[in-house]
């Protein structure tokens, strides 16, 4: 007995909907009794919510716990208002069609959970159509009905799409000895900015001038996760999963050059456009030493655009230079600033 809806939109392309893009579909709605209505209102609405929680160590403390949210889109039609006319809906079926269209620079759809320490994170934007009748009568309770959309957004790169240069180096305790005990460590990444389901290019080099011998050296893509405008700056850091590789050892007075690349997941999506949270990526590359030395790292950090399907082909675009192109194009100035680093 009362009202029943049924939510239908027009499937889009790959399941999912991108900012900027239209919703189209239609509302079918029957009741099975005279229903005195107030208003009708169909919205489509985008939510983001962030709780981060810092448990106690203690049990007679409280842990602390910080809930934020946002509002993205809340775009309404009223379909009927009791002022319109006297509100009464007879016996019957109805069918009413829709259009939305979505903004753009909102963030995607996310549901993240991450666990670092004693701290909890839990990040999630939703998209959804609503349905709401309201009913004249006191005692009535106003129905609602929902239909949940996943929603897609393409970032604006910020970092360079040229060959970049990064290095780090290690200098390592050797008692009694006047000479230096030097770990070099150069990468040369393609570009900073990819797209989920390609391929992140790039280049290492470790000079192993100290006198112990590289374990081994790692290089893998990493998620960082962390929350906007809060007094904590914790970042919770996670490896992507499929995405590593290890090298062997590399003896005193050796060097090693390696040309990598790594296969973006391709759920992978930088997260920008949100005043709640962020999550980036990065390619770390981890160089092992032995004990009692302390590993040391680089970290280079890299965007993560929409997958290639998701992304309107623009006719007569050509396709980005290989690995092997740039490299010969930029090799003088890569030189040039390897000497500088050599130089520091």
């Amino acid at each position: 007995m009362g009202i029943h809806c049924e939510i239908n939109l027009k499937s889009p392309r790959n399941g999912v909907f991108l900012s900027g893009s239209v919703i189209t579909g239609e509302i079918k709605y029957a009741v099975d009794e005279v229903t005195s209505l107030k208003q009708v209102t169909l919205s489509l609405k985008g939510i983001g919510t962030l709780r981060m929680k810092k448990r106690s160590p203690s049990r007679h403390e409280k842990s602390k716990v910080i809930y934020r949210t946002e509002k993205y889109v809340n775009i309404q039609q009223v379909l009927l208002k009791k002022a319109n006319g006297d509100g009464n809906v007879e016996i019957g079926s109805y069918t009413t069609p829709f259009k939305f269209e979505i903004p753009e620079r909102i963030p995607p759809s996310a549901d993240i959970f991450r666990k670092q320490g004693n701290h909890t994170l839990r990040y999630k934007v939703e998209y959804f159509i609503s349905m709401k009748f309201e009913k004249t009568a006191f005692f009535s309770f106003t129905k609602r009905f929902k239909k949940d959309i996943k929603v897609l957004s393409d970032i604006i790169p910020t970092l360079p799409r040229d060959a970049m240069i990064f290095g780090e180096r290690k200098t390592l305790f050797q008692p009694f000895s006047s000479t230096d005990s030097i770990v070099n460590l150069k990468s040369t990444i393609l570009s900073s900015v990819v797209r989920a389901g390609d391929t992140i290019q790039f280049e290492y080099e470790i000079a192993n001038n100290s006198h112990v011998t590289v374990k081994s050296v790692e290089t893998k893509l990493i998620e960082l996760v962390k929350s906007k405008k809060s007094r904590s700056h914790i970042t919770f850091t996670k490896s992507v999963d499929g995405t590593d590789s290890k090298s062997g050892s590399i003896e005193n007075g050796k060097s090693q050059q390696m040309i990598t690349d790594i296969r973006v997941p391709e759920d992978a999506l930088t997260i920008s456009a949100c005043n709640l949270a962020e999550r980036s990526y990065a390619v770390l590359i981890t160089v092992g030493l032995p004990m009692p030395h302390i590993n040391f790292e680089l970290t280079i950090p890299v965007e993560i655009m929409l997958k290639s399907d998701n992304v309107v082909e623009i006719s007569g675009e050509d396709a980005p230079p290989s690995y092997w192109d740039v490299m010969c194009e930029d090799k003088k100035e890569l030189e040039m600033n390897k000497h500088d680093l050599d130089g520091e």
